[in-house]
């Protein structure tokens, strides 16, 4: 039989093993039956084959996620190109720089929830610049005569503009001797948007952020875009969103 002292020593380093093995993943904070992201959870953990830990921990990830990209798009203007979740093959925060690596953000991230969570991508254009272009662009294409709308898509690293002609609307850039930046991609859809609500981008929301597009789920649900970081208990004049 062990002494005492000799087998305490036996547990201790037992226990120094096995949480040096723990990854430093953020761990799910139980939700009440109440609360309505709940419902999120079990929707994301069937549509992705994950238990509802694993789904709640991930969802609750979201609002460190959007302020480090609050962050980094402070810090960082002249690289950070981006950033999104990544939910298939495996889970991931990927961050997009146009110069740079992991140990570029290191310091936003070591020690938090996000550690050993976040990859790094190099893509071509700053998201201030995608962001600038469309800003200045977008005036210009909506007085040809032509309807158009208009997305900044952070993955593929590009403004978009969406048109329903798109012969119409090349022969009006033409017609204006007009010619798109090298990161500006035009897409023909099928339609444009619609005005649903008396709601639209910029409008202030109860905890300092504001309104983005409007949105309609397939199953027929209606809301509004906000930033990552707004959190899911947002409200506008005093009505959840």
């Amino acid at each position: 039989m062990y002494p005492f002292y000799r087998l305490c020593a036996l547990v201790f380093a037992l226990v120094l093993i096995a949480t040096s093995t723990i990854p430093t993943f953020a761990q799910a904070k139980p939700l009440n039956q109440e609360d309505p992201r709940l419902r999120d959870a079990k929707t994301y953990a069937a549509n992705y084959s994950v238990d509802l830990d694993e789904a709640v921990r991930r969802l609750q990830l979201q609002d460190p996620a959007g302020e480090l990209g609050v962050e980094l798009a402070t810090n960082e203007p002249d690289s950070f190109a981006g950033i999104w979740l990544q939910h298939t093959p495996d889970f991931r925060i990927i961050v997009q720089l146009t110069r740079g690596d992991q140990e570029t953000i290191l310091p936003y991230i070591e020690n938090g929830p996000l550690a050993n969570l976040v990859e790094v991508r190099i893509s071509s254009v700053p998201l201030a610049v995608l962001e600038s272009t469309q800003k200045s662009l977008l005036p210009v294409v909506q007085n040809l005569g032509v309807r158009v709308e208009s997305g900044i898509n952070v993955v593929a690293n590009r403004v978009e503009i969406y048109v329903l002609d798109r012969k119409r609307f090349d022969a009006a850039l033409q017609a204006a001797n007009i010619q798109l930046p090298d990161a500006v991609e035009v897409i023909t859809v099928n339609e444009l948007s619609k005005p649903a609500a008396d709601i639209y981008a910029g409008l202030p929301l109860s905890n300092g952020c504001t309104t983005g597009f409007t949105v309609r789920h397939s199953s027929g649900v209606t809301g509004v875009t906000t930033a990552g970081h707004c959190g899911n208990t947002t409200t506008y004049n005093g009505k959840n969103l």
